[in-house]
C-alpha cells in the first residue's frame, strides 16, 4: 500500500485525474452494460448492441487509466475519448431502436469533456469538445433514421429510464464543470460555461420537446384512424337503418294487404294454401319487381311470406310455395314486431352470401298477416366499405367484421371475406352449421391476425390496438396500428388500419427537424464559446434563463435578441420553437376543452338519469316522486319547462301531474288536462304511444300555443308506457329552437321509460301496502280476540321465581309501574332502579308484564338489553302457543262433531237418533239440562217445550 501511494505521489496531476475519472468512468459504463443485458424486461431496456457498446468503452477507458497508471494522460485521453465515442456511434449505427440514442448522445458529450478537462491541454481540449459534439450530432441524426416505436407501458417505462438517466448525465456535467471553474484556465473556463449554458439545456429542452411533440402526434394519428373507423361505421350503420326503414314503410303499401288478406280454407289444407293465380297475385309480382329495381345490382330478391310461414311471391318464383317457418328472417319479426336485419348467410352451397331485411305485414286495424323480407347480396358490404374507405389516406386499410370475428369485407384484401379471424376450437363448426359460413374446407374459412382478437376484446377500453390484418401472404406484410368501432344495428366491427411506418412518418419527419435544428443549435453555441469571449456572456445568460424559464413550462418566454450574429440566431431558433410548441398546445387544449364540454354534457345527462332512478327507487309518493323528476330535468338538462301528464281513469284526458315553471304551477292550480289525440303534441303522444318532436313550434302543425308558456321555440313530448300500456306523456319545452339534440332525445327516453315504471310501481306499492295493512288489522284482532278467551279462561295464571324456586301466584290489582309498562309498550325501572318492569308484547299488544328485582344493585344498561331480548323472546314463544292451543280446541271440537255425525248416521230410526243426539250433548255439555223434542204441523216452538 506505501509503494502504491508513493507511486501515486510520484505521478502528474493530471495522470492521477486520469486514474480517478477513468476508473469512475469505467464504473458507470459496466453499470450501463448490465443494465442494458439483464433490466427486467417490462423496462424495454434490453439492447446487445448497446450493452457490447458499453463494456467495449469500459475496457478501453479502464486500458486507458493504466496508461495513467505509467504518467502517460495525455495519450490515455486521447485512447478513451476516442473509443467512447467510436463505440457509441457503431452501436448507434447498428441499433434498430432509437430508443437509447438520446443517451448515447448525451453520454458521448459528458465523458469526453469529463476526461479532456482532466488530462488534455487547453487546444486540445477544445478540439475534443468539438469532436465530442459532432459525434453527439451524428448520433441525434442517425436516431431520425431509426423507426419510432409507439407509446406503450413498456416502452413508456424506457422513455422515462432514458430520460432520468439523460438528465441525470447532464447534470452530473453541469455539476462538474460548476466545481471546476477556479481551477481551470480562463479560455477552458469560458467554452465550459458557454458549452453547459446552451447545449446541456438546449440538448435536454429538445429531448423533453421532441418526447412530448412525439406523444401528441402519435395520440393525433391515433385519434384519426378511429375517427375514420366511426365515421365508416356510421355510413354502413346508415345503410343497415335506411333499408329496415324502406322495408317497413313498403310494407304498408296497399298491394300486400290486398294480397296476404285473401280468403283461404280452414282446416288441415290452410297451412300448405297458395293463393290463385288472379290478379291480385299479378299486381303482387309486378309490385315486387318494381322494388327489386331500385338496386338491381346486389338487391336478390324480394319476397313475401303468409302468417303460416308459406312464401306466397317472390321475385325468385323457385321459391313460391316453400316454408319458412324455421328461417330467423320470418319468426323474429314476427314474434318481436320489429324489423330485422340477419347476419350473412349461405344458405345454399352456391350462395355468395346474403343479407335478409324482413318487417310484419300488416293489415289497417293492425292485425298481422306476413312478412316482407329484402334479400341483399353480401357484396353490398365490400362495395359500401370500399367507397367510404376512399381519401382515407395513404396506406389506410379498412375490415368489416361481425359478432363471430368473420370477415365481411376488406378494402385491401377481399379474398379474406367469410374467414374467421383466430377461431376457437369446434367454431368454425357451429357457424358452418348455421349457414354462416361458404361450403369450403376449414383451412380455408380461417384466417390468422395476431392482436385482432385482442383489440377487438378491449374495444370499450381502448378503441386503438397493433396487429397484422392481412394475410402472410400479402406483398405488405407488417405491423399495423388500427383503430376499430362499433356498427351499432348490427354489433359488428369496422377496423381502421395503417402499417405503422406510414403512421408513424409525420412523426418522423417533425422529430428529424427538431435534431437538425438542436444540432445546428448546438454547433453554433460550440462555435461561439470558441470564437468569442466576455462580451457573449450576457446574452448567452439571457438566453440560458429563457431557455430554463420554457422548461419549466412558461411557454410564453421570449429569448431577447440582443445581437445579430449566432447568438440572435440561437435565440430566434428558441422563439420559433416555442411558438410552434404554444401553437401545438392551443391547438390540442382547445380540442380538449371542446370534448370535455362535450363530456360534460352526457356526463349530465347520465347523472340525471341516474337520478331520476334513485328517486324512482326511493320515493314511494307518486307527486312527490313526479316534482321532483320535473325538477331534476329542468336543472339537468337546462329547459325552462318540463312537465308531466297522466291519463286518467276514462282515457279520455292527459292531466298534468307535475310541472317545475312558473306556468306549468299555473296549469296546475286550474287542473290542466288536453283531450287524448285531439289537441297539441301531448294529445298526439298519449293517443300514439310514440314520441313527437317540434323543432320550430311556429313550423309544426301539431303544436298547441299555451299562453301559460309563451316562450316555447320547441318541444318534445315522450310516452310513458308500462307493458304496452299508455299511461301518459313527459312534456319538455325549451325557449330555444332545435334544442334538442339525439343524445337528448335518447336520454329522456330512459328517463321516461324510468318515470313510467316508478308510476306503476308506485300504484302497486299503494295496493300492496293497503292489503297488508288490512291483513295485520284482521290478524291483530283475532289475535287480541284469542288472547281475551285465554284470560277469562285463566284468569289467576302467573308464576312467581325467588332463587331456584317457582311457584304459581293469583290475581293481582295491577301496579301502576306495570301498567306503564304495558300501555306504553317499553321497560319501565323503579326509582330505585332495582326493580324492571317489561312490558310482553304480542302482535303489538301487552299481554302481560315480567317483573324483575334486584336483592343488590342497580340494573346495568346491558342487563336490562338481555332482559328485553328475552321479553321479546317470550312474547314470540307464548304466541306460538296460543296458535298451537288454538288448533288443538278446533281438532277437539271437529273429532267431536265427526264422531256425533258418525253415531247420528249409524242408524236409521228416529227415535234412536234422537236419543243418541240427547245422549251426546249431555256427555260434552256436562251438568246442563238437554232437551229435544219435535212439535206438530200445528204445535208452535213453545208448545212442544
Amino acid at each position: 500500500m506505501k509503494r502504491i501511494r508513493a507511486h501515486l505521489q510520484a505521478l502528474s496531476r493530471d495522470a492521477r485525474q486520469g486514474i480517478v475519472i477513468m476508473t469512475l468512468g469505467t464504473i458507470a459504463l459496466l453499470l450501463l452494460g448490465l443494465l442494458m443485458g439483464f433490466a427486467p424486461a417490462a423496462w424495454g431496456l434490453r439492447d446487445h448492441i448497446f450493452r457490447n457498446a458499453w463494456l467495449v468503452s469500459a475496457g478501453v477507458v479502464w486500458l486507458a487509466s493504466g496508461l495513467c497508471w505509467f504518467n502517460r494522460p495525455r495519450f490515455a485521453g486521447h485512447l478513451a475519448i476516442l473509443g467512447i465515442l467510436l463505440s457509441l456511434i457503431g452501436a448507434s449505427v447498428f441499433t434498430a431502436s432509437s430508443l437509447l440514442l438520446p443517451l448515447a448522445a448525451t453520454l458521448a458529450i459528458v465523458f469526453a469533456v469529463l476526461i479532456a478537462v482532466q488530462v488534455l491541454p487547453q487546444t486540445e481540449f477544445v478540439v475534443a469538445t468539438v469532436l465530442s459534439l459532432l459525434a453527439s450530432s451524428a448520433i441525434q441524426l442517425l436516431a431520425t433514421t431509426k423507426p419510432l416505436l409507439l407509446l406503450t407501458r413498456e416502452t413508456q417505462t424506457a422513455s422515462n429510464l432514458v430520460l432520468a438517466l439523460t438528465i441525470l448525465s447532464g447534470a452530473g456535467l453541469a455539476l462538474f464543470v460548476f466545481r471546476s471553474l477556479r481551477t481551470s484556465p480562463f479560455r477552458v473556463k469560458m467554452v465550459l460555461i458557454l458549452g453547459t449554458l446552451t447545449i446541456v439545456p438546449t440538448a435536454l429542452l429538445a429531448s423533453i420537446n421532441r418526447a412530448s411533440f412525439q406523444a401528441a402526434l402519435i395520440e393525433q394519428a391515433n385519434q384519426n384512424l378511429t375517427f375514420s373507423a366511426r365515421q365508416i361505421a356510421a355510413a354502413l350503420d346508415e345503410f343497415v337503418r335506411t333499408n329496415l326503414d324502406a322495408v317497413r314503410i313498403e310494407a304498408q303499401m296497399p298491394v300486400f294487404e290486398d294480397f296476404l288478406g285473401q280468403p283461404r280454407p280452414t282446416g288441415p289444407s290452410a297451412r300448405v294454401y297458395l293463393f290463385e293465380d288472379n290478379d291480385l297475385r299479378r299486381a303482387m309480382e309486378n309490385t315486387l319487381i318494381a322494388l327489386a329495381r331500385k338496386d338491381p345490382v346486389y338487391i336478390v330478391r324480394y319476397t313475401v311470406i303468409d302468417w303460416l310461414g308459406m312464401v306466397q311471391a317472390s321475385t325468385d318464383k323457385s321459391l313460391v310455395g316453400s316454408l319458412v317457418l324455421t328461417q330467423e328472417y320470418f319468426y323474429t319479426p314476427r314474434d318481436s314486431d320489429f324489423p330485422y336485419v340477419s347476419s350473412v348467410q349461405f344458405p345454399t352451397a352456391d350462395s355468395s352470401g346474403e343479407i335478409h331485411f324482413s318487417t310484419l305485414v300488416r293489415t289497417a286495424t293492425g292485425e298481422k298477416i306476413g312478412v316482407l323480407d329484402v334479400v341483399y347480396s353480401a357484396a353490398v358490404l365490400q362495395h359500401l366499405l370500399a367507397r367510404n374507405s376512399e381519401g382515407l389516406g395513404e396506406g389506410v386499410g379498412a375490415m368489416l367484421l361481425d359478432e363471430e370475428r368473420i370477415v365481411l369485407a376488406h378494402s385491401r384484401a377481399p379474398a379474406m371475406r367469410y374467414r374467421v379471424v383466430n377461431p376457437e376450437s369446434g367454431q368454425l363448426n357451429v357457424l358452418a352449421a348455421a349457414h354462416r359460413l361458404p361450403r369450403l374446407p376449414a383451412d380455408q374459412l380461417s384466417l390468422t391476425l395476431p392482436g385482432l382478437t385482442e383489440g377487438l376484446a378491449n374495444l370499450k377500453t381502448s378503441p386503438v390496438f397493433s396487429g397484422e390484418f392481412e394475410p402472410e401472404e400479402a406483398e405488405e406484410f407488417r405491423d399495423e396500428q388500427a383503430g376499430a368501432a362499433l356498427v351499432p344495428s348490427t354489433n359488428w366491427y369496422l377496423v381502421t388500419f395503417v402499417p405503422q411506418e406510414i403512421l408513424l412518418r409525420p412523426v418522423q419527419q417533425q422529430t428529424r427537424r427538431l435534431v437538425f435544428l438542436n444540432v445546428l443549435i448546438s454547433l453554433a453555441a460550440i462555435l461561439i464559446a470558441i470564437a468569442v469571449t466576455q462580451p457573449l456572456v450576457t446574452p448567452i445568460v439571457s438566453l440560458t434563463r429563457t431557455s430554463e424559464r420554457i422548461a419549466g413550462g412558461e411557454l410564453q418566454a421570449e429569448a431577447e435578441v440582443q445581437t445579430q450574429d449566432e447568438v440572435g440566431t440561437l435565440a430566434l431558433g428558441f422563439n420559433l420553437m416555442t411558438a410552434r410548441l404554444r401553437e401545438l398546445i392551443a391547438t390540442l387544449e382547445a380540442r380538449v376543452a371542446e370534448r370535455t364540454r362535450a363530456l360534460e354534457r352526457r356526463a349530465t345527462q347520465l347523472r340525471a338519469a341516474a337520478e331520476v332512478g334513485r328517486a324512482a327507487a326511493s320515493l314511494r309518493d307518486l307527486n312527490e316522486l313526479l316534482t321532483q323528476v320535473t325538477h331534476l330535468i329542468s336543472e339537468r338538462f337546462g329547459f325552462y319547462h318540463v312537465g308531466i301528464f297522466l291519463l286518467d281513469e276514462t282515457g279520455e284526458y292527459a292531466v298534468l301531474r307535475a310541472a317545475n315553471s312558473e306556468g306549468g304551477q299555473r296549469m296546475l292550480a286550474r287542473q290542466h288536462r288536453l283531450p287524448v289525440g285531439e289537441r297539441g303534441i301531448v294529445g298526439f303522444v298519449t293517443a300514439e304511444g310514440r314520441p313527437r318532436i317540434a323543432l320550430d313550434v311556429g313550423e309544426d302543425a301539431v303544436f298547441l300555443a299555451n299562453p301559460d308558456l309563451p316562450e316555447t321555440r320547441s318541444e318534445l313530448a315522450l310516452p310513458l308506457i308500462v307493458g304496452g300500456r299508455i299511461l301518459g306523456a313527459l312534456d319538455v319545452q325549451s325557449r330555444e329552437p332545435n334544442a334538442f339534440t339525439e343524445e337528448d332525445v335518447a336520454t329522456l327516453q330512459v328517463l321516461a321509460d324510468q318515470i313510467a315504471i316508478a308510476i306503476e310501481n308506485a300504484r302497486l306499492f299503494e295496493e300492496s301496502r293497503e292489503a297488508l295493512e288490512a291483513t295485520r288489522r284482521a290478524y291483530g284482532e283475532i289475535s287480541r280476540a284469542a288472547w281475551r278467551s285465554i284470560r277469562e279462561l285463566y284468569p289467576e295464571l302467573g308464576y312467581l321465581a325467588v332463587g331456584q324456586r317457582v311457584s304459581r301466584i293469583g290475581q293481582r290489582p295491577p301496579e301502576p309501574l306495570a301498567l306503564e309498562a304495558m300501555q306504553s309498550g317499553k321497560a319501565t325501572l323503579t326509582p330505585d332502579q332495582d326493580g324492571l318492569y317489561l312490558p310482553v308484547v304480542v302482535r303489538g299488544e301487552a299481554i302481560g308484564v315480567l317483573r324483575l328485582f334486584k336483592k343488590e344493585g342497580v340494573w346495568t344498561e346491558e342487563e336490562m338489553n338481555m332482559a328485553t331480548q328475552l321479553a321479546v323472546q317470550l312474547g314470540g314463544a307464548l304466541d306460538s302457543a296460543r296458535l298451537y292451543f288454538d288448533l288443538s280446541r278446533r281438532a277437539m271440537r271437529e273429532r267431536t262433531v265427526s264422531e256425533i255425525a258418525a253415531r247420528l248416521t249409524a242408524t236409521t230410526q228416529v227415535e234412536s237418533i234422537l236419543e243418541a243426539t240427547v245422549q251426546e250433548l249431555g256427555r260434552i255439555f256436562e251438568g246442563s239440562e238437554v232437551v229435544l223434542q219435535l212439535g206438530s204441523d200445528h204445535q208452535s216452538a213453545e208448545e212442544a217445550l
